[in-house]
């Protein structure tokens, strides 16, 4: 499923891969973690990687992939969820700055 996710929504894998597994045991935040993401890259990469949210937030099929890969864990879909939804707005608040 990882190979669908990483095909389908590019840049919105490697953020997951890239930033949030060892943000536990460098104790940032996932708030942290986006904010740095938005730092490190040019605002064309962060508006496509808004676009690939924004689409995987109404893609459920490929949640479970994205918390293996993002090394976050959910009991219930609307967790998955609402955790998207506050990736993307803090990823939307950081893009404004």
């Amino acid at each position: 499923m990882n190979m669908i996710l990483e095909d389908k929504y590019p840049n919105a894998f490697q953020f997951f891969v890239g930033y949030f597994p060892e943000a536990d045991m460098e104790n940032k935040t996932d708030q942290q973690v986006v904010e740095e993401f938005c730092s490190d890259n040019p605002k064309k990469l962060l508006i496509k990687t808004k676009k690939e949210l924004i689409a995987l937030s109404e893609d459920s099929s490929l949640w479970e992939t994205i918390s293996i890969e993002a090394n976050r864990h959910f009991n219930e879909s609307e967790e998955m969820a609402a955790w998207l939804g506050m990736i993307l707005l803090e990823l939307q608040e950081n893009m404004e700055e």
